[in-house]
C-alpha cells in the first residue's frame, strides 16, 4: 500500500512540474512572439522612472 502511495505521490509530482514547465515554456514563446511590445513597454517604463 505504501509502495502504492508514493508512486500516486511521485506522479503528482511529475505532473504539477510538467504543467509548471508548460506555463513558462508558454510564456517565453510570448515573450518572443510579441518582442517588440515588450521592447515598448520597456522604453516607456524607462521614460516613466
Amino acid at each position: 500500500a505504501s509502495a502504492k502511495k508514493i508512486k500516486v505521490m511521485m506522479d503528482g509530482v511529475e505532473k504539477s512540474i510538467k504543467s509548471k514547465v508548460q506555463k513558462i515554456v508558454q510564456q517565453k514563446v510570448k515573450e518572443v512572439d510579441g518582442g517588440e511590445e515588450v521592447d515598448q513597454e520597456a522604453k516607456e517604463r524607462g521614460e516613466l522612472i
